[in-house]
């Protein structure tokens, strides 16, 4: 679903994920396939991550 979306994502569009744990994997294959990202953790334990792409 994560990669379906970011195949989707408009021109200067940005991605938020809210999951329940930090996701090492994904990490990795943002930064291998032209993908910034920032994490934040909340209060709850939730991650919240923003993903778009590198400027290029």
């Amino acid at each position: 679903m994560t990669l379906q979306a970011l195949e989707e994502l408009p021109e200067g569009g940005e991605l938020e994920l809210l999951i329940h744990r930090e996701p090492g994997p994904l990490y990795s294959f943002l930064a291998q396939n032209g993908y910034t990202y920032r994490t934040e953790g909340l209060e709850d334990g939730t991650f919240r991550i923003l993903i778009r792409p590198s400027a290029t």
